[in-house]
């Protein structure tokens, strides 16, 4: 039935064998996707279906590793960054969720750094809250320029949060 378009036919005969416990991962995978395929609006989206793979938390008692984290971005090599607000630090972790570095601005520091955009050459964006700018960042952490500043005017910033990136390099800040 489902190769010849027949799908309301198609979907009844497995629906069938799912009700007689017969059905295998195949077909119920066949069904979702069909199912999915034909829904419009809010029945399109499907279950949500999430797994954790890591739980990371900010603070044992013996150790803060961050506290106000207030962005995750993923990296190219499966890892992610974490964006902690309150510490002024960004940290650098594995797919594994292991900490591999801590990025501190530099010399100056990150002022209540908030979010961070990965250009495609390393560079890292990141938007510092608190100083009323953007920073460009090297992939080891330490600041290679800013702009912004505390003002109402062209090229002045008041708490910069959200940063993105286009495909020519342009950085957008909200």
């Amino acid at each position: 039935y489902y190769y010849t378009g027949l799908e309301d036919a198609a979907l009844s005969e497995w629906r069938g064998i799912v009700d007689s416990g017969r059905a295998t991962s195949h077909l119920l995978n066949l069904i979702e996707t069909l199912e999915v395929r034909r829904g419009l609006g809010a029945e399109r989206s499907g279950p949500e279906r999430y797994v954790q793979t890591v739980e990371i938390r900010g603070r044992t008692p013996e150790q803060t590793m961050f506290r106000g984290p207030v962005a995750v971005k993923p990296r190219s090599d499966g890892g992610f960054y974490l964006v902690s607000y309150s510490t002024h630090e960004i940290h650098v972790f594995d797919v594994n969720g292991v900490i591999r570095s801590t990025l501190r601005g530099g010399l100056e520091g990150f002022d209540r750094p908030y979010d961070l955009v990965e250009a495609p050459d390393g560079t890292l964006y990141v938007s510092e809250f608190g100083a009323n700018r953007v920073a460009r960042v090297t992939p080891s952490g330490s600041k290679t320029a800013t702009f912004g500043g505390r003002g109402i005017s062209d090229g002045n910033l008041l708490g910069p949060q959200y940063l993105a990136i286009d495909d020519n390099g342009a950085v957008y800040v909200s």
